[in-house]
């Protein structure tokens, strides 16, 4: 059961997404049809349990539907491998690249970090 405050969120996504390519934006796997994102809200901590257990539950269930691509907006602090897996192996590289470059000491790490890449 979920808070009646909480929502799922599908948005309708191919088209001109789904035209841009991998080398054209660092987002990948721009080819599902839908975006879907539980998206649960409640007030009392004592409903906390019952709530994520329905955002996570949604989430599985939907998984045999999805392409294993990742928008980073709907998502909360899930770990390095998941804002990996939303640009690829190649996009993600490009992209410690451009920390390393730009922001050295990682100033900007909030939300979904791209850690600069090491030095060799």
């Amino acid at each position: 059961m979920c808070s009646p405050l909480s929502q799922v969120n599908m948005l309708p996504w191919g088209g001109a997404v789904a035209r841009v390519t991998d080398a054209d934006t660092p987002m990948t796997r721009r080819d599902a049809a839908w975006v879907f994102h539980p998206f649960a809200v409640w007030a009392s901590p004592d409903d906390d349990d019952a709530n994520i257990g329905w955002a996570r539950r949604s989430s599985a269930d939907m998984r045999a539907f999805a392409t294993g691509g990742v928008y980073l907006n709907f998502i909360g602090d899930e770990g390095a491998d998941r804002v990996r897996a939303a640009y690829g192996e190649k996009n993600y590289a490009r992209l410690t690249a451009v920390k390393a470059a730009y922001d050295p000491a990682n100033v900007f790490h909030r939300n979904q970090n791209i850690k600069p890449e090491s030095p060799p």
